[in-house]
């Protein structure tokens, strides 16, 4: 969730609890039922799509993005809008899963320094047999 820090100091930490709770709300009705969403820390999630190439992952990743930027979270000290960067990343378990939610963080990280409120794909390099 974007600026995440800021929902909790301008609006105290039951609204950032509610916007935790709405984000993933989100994220549970855009999935399907075969997908895994957790919370993986602060105000970070992962969502694990099975059988799902890199399209359709980032398909996902920007309806959910566009439905928590349509919603309004209504606090006990006003309307709070919130947005979320996402970070995508492809794997097969040829790598450690570690590997991979590191990748998907650089990819988040980008897109926060693109101007957040994006999904940003994790682009490998494409390694030329010699």
């Amino acid at each position: 969730i974007d600026d995440f820090k800021k929902v909790n100091d301008c609006y105290g930490h039951e609204a950032g609890d509610k916007a935790l709770s709405a984000f993933s709300s989100i994220l549970k009705g855009a999935s399907r039922s075969e997908d895994i969403c957790a919370r993986i820390g602060g105000e970070e999630f992962v969502v694990l799509l099975p059988q799902t190439d890199s399209s359709g992952a980032i398909t996902l990743a920007e309806r959910m993005r566009a439905r928590l930027e349509a919603h309004t979270l209504e606090t006990d000290s006003g309307k709070v809008d919130l947005t979320a960067s996402f970070g995508v990343v492809t794997f097969d378990m040829q790598n450690s899963v570690e590997l991979y939610l590191r990748q998907a963080d650089n990819a988040l990280y980008k897109a926060k320094q693109l101007g957040k409120n994006r999904v940003q794909y994790f682009e490998t390099a494409k390694v030329v047999p010699m």
